[in-house]
């Protein structure tokens, strides 16, 4: 597995800006690392201006917490507001009660609700850890890693999958940007987990690679498309199509045993 520092000195600069940015999010280890990383790239962290809020492209962001300095006159007025709607509410003669002979008919609501797929997960994972080779799996400790970044794999993956068919079948609304964003918090879970070095046997740091080429492409289309949605346009561009164009074969390679071969140095299954 790279170390901590080969692995940050693969990140772009603005990667590294934004680990620098936000020293809440993530060990102290790796904050020093990045500005480290900057300093000898000759970026000077001292003049860097505030984070952004919007979810960057391509990885590694979180939401930031709004300025809420409005919260307290807004209660107030809130507050004044309940207090004379209730007033009239209670001071005033109710209205006459109207029945109707008409049956009450309930209708059904769609839910925006993305699945879980907490079961599908959990059989693709072992289906998953049977493409390793059995000395690795031997391995408790490479098993118990490999095991926790495959299921974050996957839980991600089975909801981009769920969101994309939403796409196709076009049916999206005004409930998108949140289900993205939720998406994209699924993926990033796992990319955070992988800042850190992990005892992984070769076959398995291959698969793992593969599996953070693809959490990042994720991301990316999902904020593209969050971002088409929010302006208006169509969701699906050329920059989503771009992002995701080799998703499917890497997928491939990892559920196919035959195909996962070409991918890895090592088959000795």
């Amino acid at each position: 597995m790279q170390s901590e520092s080969d692995s940050l000195s693969q990140k772009t600069t603005d990667e590294l800006i934004f680990l620098a940015r936000n020293p809440d999010y993530y060990h102290a280890d790796i904050i020093a690392a990045a500005r480290r990383e900057l300093q000898r790239r000759g970026v000077n962290i001292l003049t860097l201006g505030p984070p952004q809020a919007e979810i960057p492209v391509p990885q590694y962001a979180e939401e930031e917490t709004p300025d809420r300095t409005w919260l307290g006159p807004a209660l107030g007025i809130g507050i004044l507001v309940v207090a004379v709607a209730a007033y009239f509410l209670f001071h005033r003669s109710p209205p006459p009660v109207v029945y109707s002979s008409k049956p009450i008919v309930l209708e059904t609501v769609e839910s925006h609700q993305i699945p879980g797929f907490e079961a599908l997960t959990e059989k693709q994972v072992q289906r998953d850890l049977r493409h390793v080779p059995k000395a690795e799996r031997a391995n408790p400790s490479f098993k118990k890693n490999y095991l926790e970044l495959s299921r974050r794999f996957w839980s991600a993956e089975h909801q981009s999958d769920y969101l994309l068919k939403q796409i196709s079948a076009a049916k999206l609304d005004s409930a998108f940007p949140g289900q993205a964003a939720l998406v994209y918090e699924k993926w990033h879970y796992l990319t955070k987990a992988l800042l850190y070095s992990h005892k992984l046997g070769p076959v398995m740091k291959d698969r793992v690679d593969v599996m953070h080429d693809v959490a990042n492409r994720r991301m990316s289309a999902l904020s593209y498309m969050r971002t088409n949605y929010l302006n208006g346009q169509p969701v699906l561009d050329k920059q989503v199509a771009d992002a995701v164009a080799p998703v499917d074969d890497m997928l491939r390679a990892l559920r196919d045993t035959t195909t996962t071969a070409l991918i890895m140095k090592h088959v000795d299954l």
